[in-house]
């Protein structure tokens, strides 16, 4: 397990533990929901052959 998927497993478990979701999480936290955000999205690499 990489330590990004260690952070969205512990951000889902804090979410389901407080019955939030992640903007709630996020603002209770003091973190701008967009940086929670960032943390799911999927990035996709394209390889130039």
């Amino acid at each position: 397990m990489t330590l990004l998927e260690a952070t969205r497993k512990r951000i889902n478990e804090l979410c389901n533990a407080n019955n939030m979701n992640i903007n709630q999480l996020a603002i209770a936290s003091g973190i701008n929901p967009s940086t929670i955000r960032s943390i799911f999205k999927v990035i996709k690499k394209s390889s130039i052959f």
